[in-house]
């Protein structure tokens, strides 16, 4: 049976990673929603989170912060 690996971020890992403030603007919409109890996250909340997930990834992956890990189904 073929091994499965997937990439993580490394234990403990420190990433630097810049937000602008077009980026903080958009988080800010997603807390303002949730604090108004509009806790259901529509496609432009999620395609916000996705991109900055995205960067973050982008990011831990030049300073070498990811590693290939081995799971088990």
């Amino acid at each position: 049976m073929a091994k499965t690996y997937i990439a993580l971020l490394k234990k403990d890992a420190k990433i630097e990673f810049v937000f602008n403030t077009e980026d903080i603007a958009k988080l800010q919409t997603i807390l303002l929603k949730h604090l108004t109890k509009e806790n259901v996250l529509d496609d432009e909340s999620w395609n916000i989170i996705q991109d900055l997930c995205n960067r973050i990834d982008e990011c831990a992956q030049k300073q070498n912060q990811i590693e290939s890990k081995e799971v088990n189904f």
